[in-house]
């Protein structure tokens, strides 16, 4: 629970500035493409750019994030979630929040 109590802080540090910016990307920076996959991934949206586009135009994109029920996520999303996204070696709070 460490790791997903310090996601939701970091959610938590996104403000709305930085979606209007990440919404303004016709083609996204390499990372912030693959962290907006795995979100959609996880709320069971297509995973591509413009679904994460519109992901990222709900009002309530951050109270979803923070809120998110990890307790109720298909065993089938979660593995692919490791597969195609975690094992990215990319894929670290160091890399993407660079």
């Amino acid at each position: 629970m460490p790791i997903l109590e310090a996601a939701k802080e970091a959610v938590r540090k996104i403000d709305k500035n930085m979606i209007n910016e990440m919404k303004s990307f016709k083609a996204p920076p390499s990372l912030v493409g693959v962290v907006m996959n795995a979100v959609c991934l996880l709320f069971g949206e297509k995973e591509d750019w413009d679904s994460a586009k519109k992901v990222l135009g709900r009002m309530t994109f951050l109270s979803d994030l923070i809120d998110f029920n990890t307790d109720n996520v298909p065993e089938r999303r979660l593995v692919k979630l490791k597969q195609a996204y975690l094992s990215n070696p990319d894929f670290n709070k160091e890399k993407v929040s660079a």
